[in-house]
């Protein structure tokens, strides 16, 4: 749901964390429950001037706010606390009100976290390593996929069920393709910047 956020600057400690912080209004009863003191969900954040970001979110809640002396804790304004690394992204020149649809990224949501998330990382070391365990993942598929294609002698001469054969090399060159196209989604992620 849409919310009028009033934007903060992070604190300089968490400039080059992937996390925004925000006090979430009320009546999102959603994001209220799924931001607890504790948690570190990863949400989708959309907006009108740009393309749906990936960030964890933390709760702000009154010990942070009370750290920090612009913000009045009294009220019940949505808060969003983002880094200049979000602001970039967000299309934001300044801190100011901004109307954005936050919402929380299921648990099961395997594209999403283990690839859209740390593209939108701020840290060069998490975006490369995520994409690096990718290609990892594709390169371990298509090895997956030679062996099946490779034990097809082994099938018809030492075991008692030779008529695998037939399922053995399709599905082998199945895996080929798929660990073929993994490979390349964490290749493209490792080369192509986040286009804002």
């Amino acid at each position: 749901m849409e919310r009028t956020y009033k934007a903060h600057q992070a604190s300089a400690d968490e400039s080059n964390e992937g996390w925004i912080l925000i006090r979430p209004s009320p009546e999102d009863k959603e994001l209220c429950d799924t931001c607890q003191p504790g948690r570190r969900p990863i949400v989708r954040i959309k907006g009108t001037k740009f393309k749906p970001v990936y960030a964890e979110a933390l709760l702000a809640d009154r010990t942070y706010l009370k750290h920090r002396k612009e913000v009045e804790t009294d009220s019940d304004t949505p808060l969003i606390f983002i880094s200049a690394w979000y602001r970039n992204l967000f299309a934001m020149n300044k801190l100011e009100s901004i109307t954005l649809d936050i919402e929380p990224v299921s648990s099961l949501n395997l594209v999403t976290l283990l690839y859209r998330y740390p593209r939108d990382h701020p840290q060069a070391l998490v975006r490369a390593a995520n994409m690096m365990a990718i290609i990892g993942f594709g390169l371990g598929v298509i090895g997956f996929g030679l062996g099946l294609v490779g034990i097809n002698d082994w099938i018809k001469t030492d075991t008692p069920i030779p008529h695998l054969t037939n399922f053995s090399t399709p599905f082998g060159l199945v895996l080929l393709v798929v660990g073929l196209a993994i490979a390349l989604l964490g290749i493209i992620g490792l080369i192509r910047r986040r286009q804002e």
